[in-house]
């Protein structure tokens, strides 16, 4: 039988500017950064106490920078 799929369309946000662009810039080099050194730290003490982090490679949703590190460091690995 074959599968059915369906297009939502994409709806963008509001412009990002000002110090908010800034700081988006700077999160998305630490990211890059951490990814090209396989060195999680740096994004890892960017992230709040009680940070939820999701993602096609988790079942389920992360919660709290304790449990997101100790995912991040061994995925990193």
């Amino acid at each position: 039988m074959p599968e059915t799929y369906y297009y939502l369309k994409t709806v963008g946000g509001p412009e990002v500017t000002g110090k908010n662009l800034e700081s988006l810039w700077e999160l998305t080099h630490i990211v890059r950064g951490a990814r090209v050194s396989l060195d999680p730290e740096p994004l890892i003490a960017r992230l709040a106490e009680d940070a939820v982090y999701e993602s096609q490679d988790v079942m389920d949703p992360l919660s709290g920078k304790s449990e997101i590190a100790e995912y991040l460091r061994k995925r990193f690995e």
